[in-house]
């Protein structure tokens, strides 16, 4: 088993050996297992070989797992919340997202062996580039002082969303005089890495230059794509696939969207100034950037239309730990998505920055609902 896990064939004798001593320990003498212990609560494992959580990777992380695996132990210590499956379990040390008994021969072939690293952590620290993304040309700083890039196939332009925290959610005292739904609530502290997300909403010329088609109900060049699916964008061959962009998560959309303010509306803070919606739009759609930029210089965050967001569903996330994880992204609950935005047939309160419009198919097309795409950076 060692062989295949480590490669180091002439070796796999002491390697077994070290496992059957390390089960001799956890069962007849439990009492001298080493560092064998979790921390105290609220800390976290330094690696995916740390089982311990005590900072370092030793003998003690292979009794400690192998006290788990077979004599009903502690659980690993897991790794600091983050992204994607946010939980990231402890004891994996070979990085296979599963712990069992070869993450212990792992860590003994590493101590030992000179075998390879524990494999790491995520990281729970923002990530930042200063850097030209591959594949884009620098325009410089917009008028809110915020770095724009252009993408060189496409011609969209983007706009650098530098790292850092915001509060996510909203209240009726935050939010008046609208009425915030019970799944915007708690408010809760989110930090994000630095993106790139498209200035404007996807417009009907960006999107047939792309994949010669054009699916809209409201036909213009400038104005906004729409009719397009979940699925249509995520399918191979769809636009995501042929751009390299991504859906925006929930948390990357907002921070956008709010661009500073803490309000039912970014910018100048009035709707009317800010996007296309029931009151103003005499039933149609505007073209792309037509209103007020926010305080990132984007524009259209509000109305015009309905925005995709990758993450699913879930009307309890923001109550979860992993809501306030670096990076958040909900991949667990319903399969239905989230459209965010408002659009040019919505109420005013549905346009807020925090309000989250659900349950949506991933096969749904609608002459409200386009997309406004994010480029990542790590």
């Amino acid at each position: 088993m060692h062989c295949q896990v480590i490669g180091r064939s002439n070796r796999c004798g002491l390697t077994a050996g070290l496992v059957l001593l390390s089960l001799i320990t956890v069962i007849f003498f439990p009492g001298v297992s080493i560092d064998a212990f979790p921390p105290p609560d609220g800390e976290y494992a330094s690696s995916g070989g740390d089982a311990n959580g005590d900072g370092g990777v030793d003998i003690g992380d292979a009794i400690y797992l192998l006290n788990h695996l077979f004599a009903s132990g502690d659980a690993p210590v897991p790794c600091p919340p983050s992204g994607p499956g946010c939980g990231n379990s402890g004891g994996d040390a070979n990085g296979d997202s599963l712990v069992n008994i070869a993450d212990t021969i792992w860590i003994l072939a590493y101590l030992f062996e000179d075998g390879p690293d524990p494999a790491s952590c995520p990281p729970s620290v923002p990530f930042e580039d200063e850097n030209i993304p591959v594949g884009f040309s620098y325009i410089g700083p917009n008028l809110q002082g915020y770095e724009e890039f252009q993408h060189n196939a496409t011609s969209i332009v983007f706009v650098k969303i530098p790292s850092g925290n915001f509060l996510m959610g909203s209240s009726a005292e935050q939010d008046a005089p609208f009425d915030p739904g019970a799944d915007e609530s708690p408010i809760h502290l989110v930090t994000l890495s630095t993106y790139l997300i498209a200035k404007m909403e996807i417009s009907q010329q960006d999107y047939l230059q792309v994949t010669g088609g054009n699916p809209s109900a409201h036909v213009g060049d400038d104005l906004p794509v729409e009719q397009v699916s979940w699925n249509e964008l995520n399918a191979p061959g769809g636009f995501l696939d042929l751009t390299g962009f991504s859906l925006p998560s929930e948390a990357q959309w907002e921070y956008a969207c709010r661009g500073g303010t803490t309000g039912p509306f970014a910018g100048t803070e009035e709707l009317d100034l800010m996007g296309a919606y029931l009151d103003n739009s005499n039933g149609e759609t505007a073209p792309t950037g037509s209103f007020e930029p926010n305080g990132f210089g984007l524009l259209d965050m509000h109305g015009n239309v309905w925005e995709w967001i990758q993450d699913n569903y879930s009307a309890t996330f923001y109550a979860e730990p992993c809501s306030s994880s670096l990076d958040p992204v909900n991949e667990t609950g319903q399969v239905e998505r989230v459209v965010r935005g408002g659009a040019y047939n919505s109420t005013a309160t549905a346009c807020r920055s925090a309000n989250r419009y659900f349950q949506i198919s991933l096969v749904l097309t609608n002459n409200s609902v386009g997309f406004r795409p994010v480029y990542l950076l790590h």
